[in-house]
């Protein structure tokens, strides 16, 4: 409950957005797709769509906050400083991912190791096995950097790492796990179709949540805060009101030519 009390306003933002990204095409197919647009514009399993959008901003914003960690370590020669920076370069790669979809390209050469180098009659019609050649060494890569990087959190900002490693756990349950559930799902367009869906992409973007919070509050714990630039306050001079008697009205010295 108090780890609940301090989250951040962004990050509540965040989570309140990956909430709304799933419940909107949940509400449009309860009530029948009315309209096609919405669909294809909220549809979570295209990837030219508002959530892919969204999930590429989501790990940018990782990557910048991480890869402003690191030029602190940098700068104060701090132990684990390359690591984290490595790990900052990562998330920028699975940012321009969603977009490229780099790993979709990769499951598909993957077949390549399937009997007769297709995947529709193995268990893994709908996805592949790219989760096994890709995914899971792509996981072990990211612990072995965390493991390298935890001396910048583990003095001043454990819940810090504790963020950033329940975040992974999160999005690589919802990218690896609950993705292979997808072959078992007969019919893409159907509800179970949708809840499968649905389960994957909201854990893949609360994780990314969970992982930008981590890189906010790491750079809190090192004294970073992150503001934004405070609006001028313009200050309004009344000028004498004249009178029937009364002289010209003068300006202040400030706000003459």
């Amino acid at each position: 409950m108090n780890t609940l009390r301090r989250i951040p306003v962004p990050i509540a933002l965040l989570f309140l957005f990956d909430l709304v990204l799933v419940a909107v095409p949940a509400i449009d197919f309860l009530i029948g797709s009315p309209w096609g647009r919405l669909r294809n514009f909220v549809d979570l399993d295209a990837e030219s769509s508002l959530p892919t959008w969204y999930a590429s901003m989501q790990w940018f914003c990782a990557a910048g906050l991480f890869g402003m960690l690191a030029v602190h370590a940098w700068r104060q020669r701090l132990r684990g400083g390359l690591y984290i920076g490595i790990l900052g370069l990562a998330f920028l790669a699975f940012s321009i991912d969603e977009v490229v979809q780099l790993h979709e390209w990769l499951g598909e050469e993957s077949d390549a190791l399937l009997p007769d180098a297709t995947r529709g009659a193995t268990a893994f019609s709908s996805t592949g096995i790219w989760p096994f050649v890709v995914g899971i060494p792509v996981l072990a890569i990211l612990v072995f950097i965390v493991l390298r990087m935890r001396h910048i959190f583990v003095p001043h900002a454990p819940h810090a790492l504790r963020l950033l490693i329940a975040g992974i756990i999160i999005m690589f349950t919802g990218a690896l796990i609950v993705e292979l559930a997808a072959n078992l799902v007969e019919v893409r367009r159907s509800g179970i179709g949708l809840l499968q869906v649905t389960a994957e992409e909201f854990l893949e973007m609360l994780g990314v949540s969970f992982i930008v919070w981590s890189g906010y509050e790491g750079l809190r714990a090192h004294g970073i805060e992150l503001r934004l630039p405070a609006a001028r306050r313009a200050t309004i001079v009344d000028a004498p009101v004249a009178g029937p008697e009364a002289g010209p009205a003068t300006l202040p010295q400030s706000a003459r030519g």
